[in-house]
């Protein structure tokens, strides 16, 4: 089950030639759920920010299955996949939301770094997201 959900639409800008969603348009869409699924948690993406700390992503994968076409409602769903002390694992799936068909599933990897881009351990920089990451995970 996922850990939140979010639906958007896609806009003719995020379209190529035919009406198809451009590809790099997913990663926003994934960054945008991220965002809401701390914000939903209790802790707004700026919040982290301000403390001086930022998750950073380092690694990514992603394939994808069936376009999205402008107009069309996609349901981007977060899972948190994997915790460690500085890194952590989220998984992204996308359905176009009129057919439930999935159209791209991503894996992304993000790093805890601090205001000089060193790598920190959540646990104990920032324990209540780390608590809230391992809650998530597995679930």
């Amino acid at each position: 089950m996922p850990a939140y959900s979010l639906e958007v639409s896609v806009r003719y800008s995020e379209t190529v030639p035919g009406g198809v969603a451009y590809h790099a348009c997913y990663y926003p869409w994934f960054e945008l759920t991220l965002e809401g699924f701390l914000k939903a948690c209790g802790q707004a993406a700026g919040d982290i920010s301000e403390r001086g700390y930022v998750f950073t992503l380092i690694d990514v994968h992603t394939r994808f299955f069936a376009p999205a076409h402008f107009g069309d409602a996609v349901r981007i769903e977060l899972s948190v996949l994997n915790v460690s002390s500085v890194k952590t694992t989220f998984g992204f799936k996308a359905f176009r939301a009129s057919d439930g068909l999935k159209v791209a599933e991503c894996e992304a990897v993000y790093a805890c770094l601090d205001r000089d881009l060193k790598p920190v351990l959540i646990s104990k920089i920032l324990p209540d997201i780390y608590k809230l990451l391992l809650d998530e995970c597995g679930k």
